[in-house]
């Protein structure tokens, strides 16, 4: 988990999905620097779908699978698949600014996942009460 705090603000996933915190889906391509060069483009393909770019990472962590599956259809969001789907968000918000929204969220499933999520859940609400008592 040490690799994730090297990626404050700018969290690309394990398939094509990028969260980043504070700022919006278009914004965050722009500060990330592994899309330094990059340029935008009209491709109706790789526009957001869903409205993604203006989603609130809180609420997409309240996903369920269900969920995750009708809203990211057609998208290559999903082969990331639910699991790592949830995952990736755990670190985005394990990276947001700390806020009792963002804790309760994180601490709501961390009984309810997989392994591997729940060792991303803990890492990000340790992040937020590293924070709280420093």
């Amino acid at each position: 988990m040490d690799q994730a705090e090297g990626f404050r603000g700018c969290h690309v996933s394990a398939d094509f999905i990028m969260l980043c915190p504070s700022k919006p889906f278009h914004q965050s391509q722009l500060a990330c620097p592994g899309n330094r060069f990059a340029r935008p483009t009209a491709e109706p393909d790789f526009q957001p779908r869903h409205n993604l770019d203006a989603s609130d990472l809180v609420k997409l962590f309240h996903w369920t699978e269900t969920q995750f599956l009708e809203r990211t259809a057609g998208s290559p969001i999903r082969r990331a698949g639910y699991a790592n789907w949830w995952r990736n968000i755990a670190v985005a918000l394990g990276n947001t600014p700390t806020s009792n929204e963002v804790i309760t969220a994180l601490q709501k499933h961390r009984d309810d996942c997989s392994a591997l999520v729940r060792e991303h859940i803990e890492w990000a609400l340790a992040q937020h009460l590293r924070e709280v008592t420093i």
